[in-house]
Parts: C-alpha cells; sequence; structure tokens
C-alpha cells in the first residue's frame, strides 16, 4: 500500500496531463481525522458530478494508515487525499499524503475580497484545478491579507482560497 520512488500514475492519465480530480485535506487531531465523513462525501459528490467513478472503499482506514506510517498519530497532521483517474475511463486510483501541521494562530486575521466575480459549478468541490485560488490567496498576501474571500454574482460570500469558513450560530456549526 506504500509507495517510494516514481508515482504509479501513468504520464497519459487525465489527472497528470490536465488535472482532472478531486482532493481533500484532513485534520488529524486527538488520533482521529476530523469530519472523514464530510469530506469524503465531498470528494464522493464531486467524482460522481464530474464523471470520474466511484470513490474507492475503506479510504478512511488507508488515511489513518498513511498518519501512522508516518508516525504521525500522536500529534497534529495534515493529511492531503488526492483522487483521479488513472486513465480515461479508468478506476480512480488514490494518492495519500500525511505532514506534520501547526496550525495558524486563532488571532483575527485579514481577509481581503477577491478581484472580480467567482462562478464556478464546480465550486462545491476541491478539484485538482486549484490555480484561481492559489493566486488569490498570493495576492491577497502581497496586500498583507491572509487570505481572498469569493463572491458570487450577487455579492454573497462563496470561499475563501485557501481557508475554511465555519459559521456558528446557537445550534452550531
Amino acid at each position: 500500500r506504500f509507495h517510494r520512488g516514481p508515482l504509479p500514475i501513468p504520464p497519459q492519465s487525465p489527472w497528470l496531463r490536465h488535472g482532472v480530480g478531486i482532493f481533500e485535506t484532513i485534520l488529524w487531531r486527538g488520533g482521529r481525522l476530523a469530519w472523514v465523513d464530510r469530506h469524503l462525501a465531498r470528494a464522493a459528490a464531486g467524482l460522481e458530478a464530474l464523471g470520474l467513478g466511484a470513490l474507492p472503499a475503506e479510504l478512511d482506514v488507508l488515511l489513518a494508515e498513511v498518519v501512522r506510517h508516518n508516525q504521525l498519530q500522536e500529534g497534529t497532521a495534515r493529511v492531503s487525499l488526492h483522487l483521479g483517474p488513472e486513465r480515461e475511463g479508468g478506476p480512480v486510483i488514490p494518492m495519500v499524503m500525511a505532514e506534520p501541521y501547526l496550525p495558524p494562530p486563532t488571532d483575527p486575521v485579514e481577509i481581503t475580497i477577491s478581484d472580480g466575480l467567482h462562478v464556478c459549478s464546480l465550486a462545491r468541490f476541491k478539484t485538482s484545478a486549484y490555480l484561481p485560488y492559489r493566486e488569490a490567496t498570493r495576492r491577497a498576501r502581497e496586500m498583507g491579507a491572509w487570505d481572498a474571500a469569493f463572491l458570487d454574482g450577487e455579492g454573497r460570500l462563496t470561499e475563501t482560497g485557501c481557508g475554511a469558513l465555519l459559521f456558528a450560530d446557537d445550534e452550531g456549526l
């Protein structure tokens, strides 16, 4: 299950050639994956919506194995799950990475509004075509902000370049 050396993904894979795929970044803390069911449900919905295939089985087990294999089970880790087709119409294969993670400070941070509108039918998924998000975050940081927020055509907040927006009320998140 663990691989060293060149990636076992063919160079002609649409995943490598065109960034066709889905990813999730999951926090490991306190000996468990945070919100793993929600992350995997969003990944499965994204794969289905893009016509890429089914979510491989037992990914939660694989994610935890990679954390343990990298000897990160006692700390906080960022676990990256990447899913893409091996070939056009081929099976979805997972690639998992885990690295130590130091969460950013909990102090308030400044977020700027990204230039232009962000209208994308894929915004509800984390696709591998992530360049607009990275670019918005880079520009925000050049201006002294932590991240950039995206608005839709009606001025509603939709998402950010690299952060997660969590809203709470009396009933919770």
